[in-house]
């Protein structure tokens, strides 16, 4: 292997003889986004389960090297064996078969100060291996940052296979050898700061952990370490040495490489939503590093809305640490593997115009609507020449002659299934956040305490809600219900409960809809939140019949009814436009005359000791009354009825009949 570089515990090397694989039947189209995502994902999984050493269980640090072992990639590939588990792409006891020919490979390797015939130092790993023997390659480094990397996977696999199987079981107790034995003190130097690396030729780096970066996790390990962990005062100092920078609009917790990578790799395994430290509470606004790194992803997104490259653009972004041409090209000079990132770009941080997909996937939970497009037209417009058989290369650069990538690299492909998994199901971060390990870690870092989520709020009546939740904490003082009824512009709290419960009540509106949060409370405040639960409850009182629309005559009688039910004894009030009429208080509003006046409006409101319900409007119209009927006596001096008149004609053609009768007669 020739023209090694490392880089943050990344490496590189010239590619030039070697080509991956091409995927045959690359799909064309998904139904939606996850569909999407999951053939990513089980695509980039293929890298581990097709290049893991058979007998020792190791992974390669890239395709293009089986020989060579990253100890990151390691961390990496056991959880990505988990997902693949829980996805239902291999089984059980295959995985746990694999996973522990791994950790009894690692276990047994040799530990000690010799430069050669060793895998290790006081429990750290070097950074690369020998994927054949597990010792040291390549004069690397006792590296902190890729230690720590394999023992979260480690962590992860002792969670995960908690069965009563033999197999798991000494998965459990190899977990445990590999973790318990790190010695914390022989990397911690005076100043509280964790030492980068260490060399049995050299001794130790120069430099200490320190800015904003991706060793979160590293120190959260020492914090929460069973033996010996780091005075809970390295954290302080730790973020002593961050920078705080606005970007393009977006404030955060800036790393001056600007490579997306740092605000990720921690984030693979522990869930940082909802939980503050010190710093972030002092400088951040109470934002979380969850938040820190969305805002960094929009930030890189916007920088390269500003075409520094022909090709740059708002779905075309994701500048991390990566592979690049390693060559002269029309003059111009690309390194190969390094630090790449932005903002602000050159000259302060290194872009050059090498764009890396995995950059994208590993932003996907903090950004989604940013990353997935973004992912979908990489894929769409450069085809397979972006993709193999492990899902999409490391990296490409159209400026380079069109350039891309021909390897893929453990790490990345790493990232790229824990991260889209996370946002898809978010297991991994549920179960990791069941290690004491990371839970004592959080707690002497000074966070607040991880808020609970699946929370579910259930309208029991129509004036209560209850509320059930998952609680991810080990060290909260308590709970916290909050409740808005504005569409989640103000939130109140409306109950409280101590440490470990999972449900709460609290008194509520009838009819009314609710949206529900918890936050976690300890020593350092309250948490944020991570999930939001819509709920409505019933109206106590049910207008089973509305009242009809009336029309009467005036002088006759009339009414309006209503049929209502409650949960209490109902009152009722008749209101006619937006007056109440006086009296007017039960289910019927009767008219005994009506009069022209009372035409018009009218709703009834019931009410009971719960709430009340407002009828439909009806109308009542009211006809003229119909004439007088004709007078039939002959006083006074009116004109003569028509019965009267009736009358008299008759009377007269009864005496002409009369008369002819008698006439005839005689």
């Amino acid at each position: 292997m020739v023209g090694l570089v490392t880089f943050c515990g990344l490496s590189a090397v010239s590619l030039a003889a070697y080509t991956l694989p091409t995927q045959t039947g690359r799909r064309a189209s998904f139904v939606s986004d996850d569909d999407f995502l999951g053939y990513v994902e089980q695509q980039t999984f293929a890298y581990f389960w097709a290049t893991q050493h058979p007998v020792t269980g190791l992974v390669p640090d890239r395709a293009s090297n089986l020989d060579v072992c990253s100890i990151a990639a390691v961390g990496f590939g056991l959880s990505s064996t988990n997902i693949a588990v829980s996805r239902g792409w291999m089984t059980r006891a295959a995985a746990r078969e694999r996973v522990r020919t791994t950790l009894e490979f690692l276990v047994n390797l040799p530990q000690g100060p010799a430069a050669t015939g060793t895998s290790g130092y006081r429990g750290w790993f070097y950074h690369f291996i020998d994927a054949n023997t597990g010792l040291r390659a390549w004069n690397s480094e006792l590296s902190t940052i890729d230690t720590a990397l394999l023992l979260l996977g480690v962590i992860d696999c002792a969670l995960y296979y908690d069965g009563a199987d033999a197999t798991e079981v000494a998965i459990r107790r190899a977990a445990d050898t590999l973790v318990s034995r790190v010695d914390w003190a022989f990397m911690l130097r005076s100043d509280n700061l964790l030492a980068m690396d260490w060399k049995p030729e050299s001794g130790y780096h120069a430099s200490g952990w320190s800015g904003y970066n991706e060793a979160m996790a590293l120190y959260l390990l020492g914090l929460g370490a069973a033996n010996s962990p780091l005075p809970s005062g390295s954290w302080t100092t730790w973020t002593a040495t961050y920078a705080w920078r606005i970007h393009y609009g977006y404030s955060y917790a800036w790393c001056p490489t600007g490579s997306l990578f740092t605000h990720q790799y921690s984030h693979c395994w522990i869930d940082f939503r909802g939980m503050t430290d010190a710093y972030l509470r002092t400088n951040g606004g109470g934002i979380d590093y969850f938040e820190n790194s969305r805002r960094a992803t929009l930030a890189q997104q916007a920088y390269a809305a500003t075409r520094p490259f022909a090709n740059y653009g708002e779905r075309e972004f994701g500048i991390t640490a990566c592979d690049g041409p390693g060559a002269t090209i029309n003059g111009v000079v690309y390194s190969g593997y390094d630090g790449r990132g932005a903002p602000p770009g050159r000259p302060v941080t290194l872009d050059d115009g090498t764009l890396s997909p995995t950059a994208l996937m590993g932003s996907v939970p903090f950004a989604p609507e940013a990353c997935v497009p973004a992912l979908r037209h990489l894929y769409d417009t450069y085809g397979a020449s972006i993709w193999s058989d492990y899902g999409y290369c490391d990296a490409f650069n159209l400026t380079a002659n069109r350039w891309f990538d021909p390897d893929v690299i453990g790490i990345s492909a790493g990232t790229n299934v824990l991260m889209i998994e996370n946002h898809r199901s978010a297991e991994l971060w549920q179960r990791m956040l069941r290690s004491p390990i990371i839970q004592r870690g959080l707690q002497r870092a000074g966070f607040t305490a991880p808020p609970p989520d699946n929370v579910v709020a259930v309208a029991q009546s129509a004036t209560q809600i209850a509320v059930t939740w998952t609680d991810r904490a080990d060290f909260e003082t308590g709970f916290q219900v909050e409740a808005s009824t504005d569409g989640g512009a103000t939130f109140n709290a409306v109950a409280t409960t101590p440490a470990n419960a999972t449900s709460a009540t609290f008194t509520a509106r009838s009819g009314t809809a609710y949206q529900v949060r918890m936050r976690t409370t300890n020593s350092s405040g309250a948490s944020g939140w991570k999930n939001i639960a819509g709920v409505t409850t019933p109206a106590t009182i049910s207008i089973t019949t509305q009242p009809a629309n009336v029309a009467a005559t005036v002088g006759q009688s009339g009414s309006f009814r209503v049929v209502a039910s409650g949960t209490a004894p109902l009152s009722y009030q008749w209101f006619k436009g937006g007056t109440a009429l006086a009296g007017a208080t039960s289910d019927t509003l009767t008219f005994a005359a009506v009069q022209a006046a009372d035409a018009g409006s009218y709703h009834v409101v019931v009410s009971n000791s719960e709430g009340s319900a407002t009828s439909d409007a009806v109308t009542l119209t009211v006809n003229a009354a119909p004439p007088p009927a004709p007078s039939r006596g002959g006083g006074g001096g009116g004109a003569p009825s028509l019965w009267s008149v009736l009358l008299c004609a008759l009377l007269a053609l009864v005496r002409t009949f009369r008369g002819r009768a008698r006439a005839g007669g005689k």
